[in-house]
């Protein structure tokens, strides 16, 4: 999950920061000696490395007097930080939360339970679980029914009666998972 544009990075603060991914080399330091001519901004001098650099890339920095106060664990992965418990929940993008927050007094979406009850009607389940894999956006189904009516019917029957009791509803839909089980004989 990502976090909210005003979060700043605690290494792009460090007198000296090293992107390993574009070999550039940004000096945020304004008392940093250049003798190449890059341009410079007001604050910043970045210089783009070419492959005949002698000089490693992995030689550690000079401490600069403004390092002493810094703490040496935001040199660690900048995303430490990036806990989503901790992330306050107007921050969040719509389409990152959860759609099971939205309804806390069941615990299935109201498209799950649309198609809970559409199959409930048709096929007299005994066990029946649906749930939306596609995290939230109801194009994705995994369904679990357990059914009297599907006695005697081979699997691929079986699955047949699921997808004509959803009828148009998963023509709709990206994919369908199903798994039908006939419930044990009663012992009486």
């Amino acid at each position: 999950m990502r976090r909210a544009a005003t979060t700043l990075c605690p290494r792009l603060f460090s007198p000296f920061y090293h992107s390993p991914r574009a070999a550039t080399i940004v000096v945020l330091s304004s008392t940093s000696t250049s003798t190449s001519s890059a341009p410079r901004s007001l604050s910043s001098t970045q210089h783009r490395l070419s492959s005949s650099t002698s000089a490693p890339l992995s030689s550690p920095p000079q401490k600069q007097p403004q390092d002493q106060g810094r703490d040496p664990s935001q040199d660690q992965d900048p995303g430490h930080d990036l806990d989503p418990k901790d992330q306050d929940p107007k921050d969040q993008d719509p389409k990152d939360q959860d759609p099971r927050d939205q309804d806390a007094a069941s615990s299935m979406t109201p498209a799950e339970r649309s198609v809970a009850a559409l199959l409930a009607q048709k096929l007299q389940p005994t066990n029946l679980l649906v749930q939306d894999v596609s995290g939230g956006c109801g194009s994705m189904y995994a369904i679990q029914i357990e059914s009297p009516l599907f006695r005697g019917h081979s699997l691929l029957r079986q699955q047949r009666m699921v997808n004509a009791a959803l009828g148009d509803l998963v023509k709709s839909w990206h994919g369908l998972q199903i798994r039908t089980s006939v419930p044990p004989p009663d012992a009486s």
